[in-house]
């Protein structure tokens, strides 16, 4: 569940929330000054999203090229022993 959230939701969300926390700055100072005040409706949401794929895309390619097995290893499935079961590695 957590490499779910991390791996999938957190980098979808994160344009989202940056969004909102620019866009609350940006009516405190309106309210401040007394001009008008952006509406949450009239956010890119296309963009938002797009920009939250990317940054998917770009965990996948991080995570691909800096984890994993090294070249030349040898996958082991996941096995009995001794009535446990033992996780899949590489050796």
């Amino acid at each position: 569940m957590r490499r779910l959230i991390l791996s999938y939701l957190l980098p979808l969300l994160l344009p989202f929330a940056a969004y909102a926390l620019w866009l609350s700055l940006v009516r405190w100072r309106a309210r401040r000054a007394g001009g008008a005040q952006p509406a949450w409706s009239d956010a890119p949401f296309t963009w938002l999203a797009i920009a939250g794929v990317l940054l998917i895309a770009l965990g996948f390619l991080v995570l691909g090229f800096f984890r994993g097995a090294p070249p030349g290893s040898v996958y082991v499935p996941p096995h009995m022993e001794n009535g446990v079961i033992v996780p899949g590695r590489a050796e």
